[in-house]
């Protein structure tokens, strides 16, 4: 269960597929210019070397170090289209959930029991070729004598329909509830897609 301190918003960000693409380019840059940096400080020390033994170990070190270099780049470029499509795979497809029926299960007794909170979810999963995952709901719950507290709670999403519980004092109740952040799911092939009716 985790808290959040904000008592007037349920809004979580989502974090979005391209932010994480830009947000890794900008460090792969300041990771370049570190690289040259030093690269320029080395070569700076290897030309005031007086020693020809010395100038000649550093130009071999450093015909050595840039042909690893060469040799890293090109399995890059080589890995980074199918790691990328992999990557765009798993973050386009979601299940789309939503909740069908909410209900509060209150023990009938004269002292105050814990009850329990039931929703009813159903899961529209026609464009993920996996069966389950998480999903979490964000709440806001009221407490007799306690400030309003919103906190959310994660569960597993199943195909189709599925019931999700839990257990709350006598002296709270839930106040407001929505779905949060859904992980994503691996997505099921085009082939696939064509042959579902439950895809229009």
């Amino acid at each position: 269960m985790r808290k959040s301190l904000n008592n007037h918003s349920l809004a979580l960000p989502d974090i979005d597929p391209s932010i994480a693409l830009v947000q890794a380019m900008r460090n792969e840059q300041r990771h370049r210019a570190i690289f040259w940096r030093r690269r320029e400080i080395d070569t700076s020390l290897i030309e005031t070397c007086s020693m020809g033994a010395g100038k000649a170990a550093a130009g071999i070190r450093n015909r050595t170090f840039m042909s690893l270099m060469i040799m890293s780049l090109m399995i890059l470029l080589f890995l980074l289209p199918g790691s990328t499509s992999a990557l765009s795979q798993v973050l386009a497809c979601r299940p789309l959930l939503s909740t069908k029926v909410v209900q509060e299960v209150r023990p009938s007794s004269p002292l105050p029991v814990p009850w329990r909170w039931h929703a009813t979810v159903v899961a529209d999963t026609s464009f993920c070729a996996t069966r389950s995952g998480n999903f979490e709901m964000d709440f806001v719950r009221i407490k007799e004598y306690s400030p309003d507290l919103q906190f959310t709670q994660t569960f597993r999403w199943t195909q189709d329909q599925f019931d999700i519980s839990m257990e709350l004092s006598p002296d709270e109740a839930i106040l407001e509830f929505r779905i949060g952040f859904v992980a994503p799911c691996v997505c099921r092939e085009v082939g696939e897609l064509s042959n579902d009716p439950r895809v229009k």
